[in-house]
């Protein structure tokens, strides 16, 4: 399958652009959309515009100060961990996926998404600046720290699939649900770590509440977009594909459940990260109607401590309004209800605005020679061998 042509005059009109194998003109026309739902999700990522300037991050290097050593540790590979998916998943979707994609509005959607991840990676910078003593260091873990580097290679081996060979029907959608185990499971996790600090570590949980509000917009088009390819695509091996993704969800327990007890062993026993991720694992499958509810293999994963962290963080306003009928009256703030199991939007007024004096990016950056010693924690990780 080769990438759509970016002008053809021969094109198809607007209401009948495919998700894929389609024949568009090149013209972004949002006033004809095949998918109705894509022109709303656009608008409702654009209305959550934010910078990472505007969350107040001045106290964090105290606050930092005061974390046990394995609280830093745990904080440390989350945001290493993080900044790796965000930079992954951004160039993944520009320079790969968004190329086999021939709906116009669609395309437009998953656009904005890369340009998010873009400023995710700006503001665990910003973050991480007024935290830690050499942002770098963290930034680097990878280098360092083996089980890092490990999950990150399993991870890319999910992206990289797609234009490894000839680009199928099949690789795409592929790589499809591997952008929904990553919105919907190991940045999911990321978050629910930050939020249980978030007592003690108030501005990083508020920077990562304006990210996750992001990347449940972006779940939410993912799931979107594989149940449209599902429809178009019925003439596929659905029971060998069926096979393949239940072996990509089994590949994602096996790493973000090695992972979190790994990072958070010393606070949480094992049956609580592995519940807190198999609860995420079903709920994904289930909104892609991948799960076996014969089977139920991940029956066992519950609303653990972790999972209440995540889904409890108090909003800023309790109005809201249907997500694809609702009006948006404010374009500054607009925030989704954390338990996306409701197709939410919460509309707030814009809240107190920091006008703390922040240090430049330039300034807030320290340059330092050291040397990084290697930090061999792979025999923790179980699904990281």
């Amino acid at each position: 399958m080769d990438k759509k042509v970016l002008y053809n005059p021969q094109g198809v009109d607007s209401l009948e652009e495919k998700l894929i194998g389609g024949n568009p003109s090149g013209l972004l026309n949002f006033n004809k959309s095949r998918y109705e739902w894509a022109g709303k999700l656009y608008k409702s990522m654009r209305d959550c515009f934010w910078t990472p300037e505007s969350v107040n991050t001045t106290r964090e290097k105290l606050n930092y100060l005061k974390l046990s050593d394995d609280e830093k540790f745990s904080y440390d590979r989350v945001f290493a961990q993080l900044s790796f998916l965000d930079s992954l998943i951004a160039d993944s979707l520009a320079d790969n996926l968004n190329g086999y994609i021939t709906n116009k509005v669609v395309n437009a959607c998953i656009i904005e998404q890369s340009a998010q991840e873009v400023l995710h990676s700006k503001s665990y910078a910003v973050l991480l600046a007024d935290t830690v003593e050499n942002s770098n260091e963290v930034f680097e873990l990878y280098k360092s720290d083996l089980t890092l580097n490990a999950k990150n290679s399993e991870v890319h081996k999910m992206f990289a699939e797609l234009t490894d060979g000839e680009v199928t029907r099949e690789k795409i959608f592929y790589a499809l649900v591997a952008n929904q185990l990553l919105e919907g499971i190991f940045f999911q996790t990321g978050f629910a770590t930050i939020y249980y600090l978030g007592d003690r570590m108030v501005g990083s949980a508020d920077m990562v509440k304006e990210i996750h509000k992001d990347e449940l917009h972006h779940l939410k088009l993912f799931e979107n977009i594989i149940k449209e390819f599902i429809k178009e695509n019925d003439d596929l091996a659905w029971f060998m594909i069926r096979a393949k993704v239940n072996a990509m969800f089994d590949k994602a327990y096996e790493l973000e459940s090695s992972w979190m007890h790994y990072i958070l062993g010393h606070a949480f026993s094992k049956q609580i990260t592995d519940s807190t991720v198999a609860y995420f694992i079903k709920k994904r499958q289930q909104a892609i109607g991948m799960y076996d509810e014969h089977n139920d293999k991940y029956g066992f994963g519950e609303k653990t401590i972790l999972v209440n962290a995540l889904n409890q963080r108090e909003m800023a306003n309790e109005t809201r309004t249907n997500f694809f009928e609702g009006k948006v009256s404010n374009y500054s703030k607009q925030e989704l209800n954390f338990d996306d199991a409701d197709d939410e939007v919460i509309n707030p007024e814009v809240g107190t605005t920091w006008r703390l004096k922040q240090p430049s990016y330039q300034e807030a950056i320290r340059e330092k020679s050291t040397v990084i010693d290697v930090e061999d924690r792979s025999g923790d990780c179980i699904g990281c061998q």
